[in-house]
């Protein structure tokens, strides 16, 4: 994931969650804190290789998006991530496409063939697009491009966007 996340502006409001040593988490991954594994924090692309989009597995992940890592945790380390929850980013689009202010940014791709989450691209303007009615919402669009892009400049919304120094715990 490094390089692929592109933080440009406004206040994170960083919030530090615990992590397990068997997790990989690269800085710039979407993340989840996980309920059946004690809350700790997981990257989406955890999620992935466990089921379809449409399983309870996805809805944790809708239920508990906390924001994007602001720094790493390699295999094997233990120790707290701090994880953005607010700001403005540029992060590049699963596919080349025109986006327009105030549309909703997604980390789910609807397209049949790739269908699923991912912590590394996002997908604009498919809340509508979904047959099974649910996103993992990460943002709007802040700003509109006319012609095809591959990136796209999206307010990072979480439940904690408003929260500052706080240290996760599960509630």
């Amino acid at each position: 994931m490094a390089g692929h996340s592109r933080y440009l502006f406004g206040k994170t409001n960083d919030i530090i969650v615990p992590v397990r040593g068997k997790v990989v988490i690269e800085a710039g991954d979407f993340c989840y804190a996980h309920p059946g594994d004690s809350d700790y924090l997981m990257p989406f692309s955890a999620y992935q290789s466990t089921g379809g989009s449409t399983d309870a597995g996805f809805l944790d992940i809708i239920n508990n998006f906390m924001g994007i890592a602001k720094m790493g945790s390699p295999s094997g380390v233990t120790e707290n991530v701090t994880v953005m929850t607010a700001g403005i980013f540029r992060m590049p689009l699963g596919h080349n496409q025109a986006v327009t202010v105030g549309a909703a940014v997604s980390a789910v791709s609807p397209h049949p063939s790739g269908a699923g989450v991912s912590n590394q691209f996002v997908e604009a303007q498919v809340i509508d697009t979904f047959g099974f009615g649910t996103t993992v919402y990460l943002g709007t669009i802040v700003k509109t491009e006319t012609s095809a892009v591959s990136f796209v400049d999206f307010s990072l919304r979480t439940r904690f966007s408003g929260a500052t120094n706080l240290t996760y715990d599960g509630t």
